[in-house]
């Protein structure tokens, strides 16, 4: 106790060197935090808006699904939809089940016409896997409707509006060609191109019947009660499939783009912290060396009147330590208002950014802080003070008493 206490009235009483290594300790802290928390944000934030935004938690397919997933097949499907829906909505967390058919058709105005890629929805429950009716820009949702809703940009093409009629053809399950008309009941915009001019959405009754299917869809989406880890609630999805014909994916498998960007983003992250800490530690072994050398006489008197080499190496230590704590708090008091203005104000970034990303992304980016996040800050700061001290504390144990009592440098 009395070691600790004087090294924190040497922190005090060399006040220069000291000064130097809070501050540059301070600011290593401060950025870890304000970096872990930005990291942890982008990645909620990223996975959050590509569920919300197309994936959902979980995917029910056929076994075989996947791997003729480029033909968008018709006969790998979910079948007795109504009974299979109710059956997984009884497994503990899904708050919700819609289905879903996935399709390659073409929309005509009657003049003409564009190939595009088709979801046929079950729209009174899809409401609760994604956000799709946030982003109806005219008209309605689906709802309990018969229709379609149609991209802004698809809908500028073939001169559209809601209430319109379209002829859309499309091959059902027997490959023979079928033909139907629907209403326009809306038209969205994601302000994410590829999905604004290649999708549209039509009505599940409609869909089926246009495709030739009865009681059968091709997936079927569950929404959890979680974030975006879903290891449990996936599990027991599994283990209500196993033995039949069907298999449950998580969201990951459907955005494995967006997955490894944000790896790929988060490991520049911590590679970056690596080396700054690095050159943090060489500034503080650099500053102690030097207070230690300017210190020798001092060192030398104090191994005089009888201080052990452990009790010197300890003293130091001590400095070291108590520099950290220091920085520590002052990281923390410097970082506190930008936590709270990231954590609930956010950073705005206006009405074209999403044009830039390949998930509707919002205006406003928030960071999830974490209390991890600031144990960890300060455990690497204070481990970063007491390596950065260790050594030139050992160098100065060594120093011979003579030596030391007529000032000698000791590197």
């Amino acid at each position: 106790m009395e070691i600790l206490f004087l090294g924190l009235k040497n922190v005090f009483r060399n006040r220069r060197r000291s000064i130097l290594n809070i501050i540059a300790l301070g600011v290593g802290i401060f950025i870890m935090i304000i970096g872990m928390g930005w990291v942890a944000g982008y990645g909620t934030y990223v996975y959050g808006a590509i569920i919300d935004f197309q994936t959902g938690h979980v995917h029910i397919l056929d076994k075989d699904y996947l791997d003729e997933e480029r033909r968008l097949p018709l006969d790998l499907n979910v079948r007795n939809y109504l009974k299979e829906r109710t059956g997984l909505l009884q497994i503990p967390d899904v708050l919700e089940a819609s289905g879903r058919i996935n399709y390659s058709l073409k929309v005509s105005n009657g003049r003409q016409g564009i190939h595009l890629f088709g979801t046929g929805i079950d729209a009174p429950h899809e409401e609760g896997i994604t956000d799709l009716e946030k982003y109806i820009i005219e008209g309605s949702y689906l709802g309990q409707q018969r229709g379609i809703l149609i991209g802004a940009p698809v809908a500028e093409k073939l001169n559209l509006s809601v209430g319109d009629t379209v002829f859309i053809t499309a091959h059902d399950r027997y490959s023979v060609q079928n033909l139907t008309d629907l209403k326009v009941i809306g038209i969205f915009k994601f302000g994410y191109p590829f999905i604004d001019n290649n999708f549209i959405y039509t009505d599940l009754k409609s869909t089926q019947e246009l495709l030739g299917l009865q009681d059968e869809v091709t997936r079927i989406v569950l929404r959890f009660d979680s974030g975006f880890r879903i290891n449990l609630p996936l599990r027991r999805t599994r283990e209500f499939l196993e033995g039949g014909d069907l298999n449950a994916y998580g969201w990951q498998e459907f955005a494995k783009e967006t997955v490894s960007a944000v790896q790929a983003d988060s490991g520049g992250f911590w590679m970056m912290l690596v080396i700054m800490y690095f050159l943090i530690f060489l500034g503080i072994l650099n500053s102690m060396s030097m207070s230690i050398h300017e210190r020798t006489g001092e060192i030398g008197t104090l191994r005089a009147i009888g201080m052990k080499r452990r009790t010197l190496i300890q003293m130091l230590l001590a400095e070291g330590f108590w520099t950290a704590c220091i920085a520590t708090i002052g990281g923390l008091l410097l970082a506190l208002p930008f936590i709270l203005y990231l954590q609930f104000t956010g950073i705005y970034f206006g009405d074209t950014f999403t044009e830039t990303v390949p998930v509707p992304f919002g205006q406003s980016f928030h960071t999830d802080f974490k209390v991890v996040h600031f144990l960890v800050a300060t455990g690497i700061g204070i481990a970063a003070a007491l390596i950065g001290s260790i050594i030139p504390a050992r160098r100065a144990a060594k120093i011979p008493i003579s030596e030391a009592m007529e000032g000698n440098q000791i590197m």
